[in-house]
């Protein structure tokens, strides 16, 4: 149990202050093309969910969001929201990790917008 401990520290260890990032939502149906599959699996079993950001800064083109969180920035289908015209647009919080990578985000706001989602398949 001790070794996993260490392994989840390092892997979350932060090396900078935090991050804002303003982003619109990408609706990414399918996610097989990210070469993260370890910390894709890692962040899965801690209840966390990938999301894509439309609008990045740097390398920081998706970051990882608490499942409920998730949840209200994908509220319905893609399609769904294409046929109603909204997207929704979201500030994160997050910062640099020691070995690369963003740490997990905070959401600290949730905006809807009247326009088309991007979808991806």
């Amino acid at each position: 149990m001790l070794p996993v401990m260490v392994v989840y520290f390092l892997i979350r260890l932060p090396v900078s202050k935090s991050i804002v990032i303003d982003s619109r939502v990408i609706y990414r149906m399918v996610d097989t093309t990210q070469g993260d599959f370890l910390r894709n699996g890692i962040e899965m079993l801690l209840g966390n969910k990938k999301v894509f950001l439309a609008d990045p800064i740097d390398d920081l083109n998706w970051v990882y969001v608490d499942k409920t969180i998730f949840e209200k920035l994908w509220p319905e289908s893609p399609l769904e929201m294409s046929r109603k015209n909204y997207t929704i647009k979201a500030r994160f919080r997050t910062y640099k990790l020691l070995f690369g990578g963003y740490g997990k985000a905070s959401v600290i706001g949730i905006e809807k917008l009247e326009e088309n989602p991007i979808i991806r398949k």
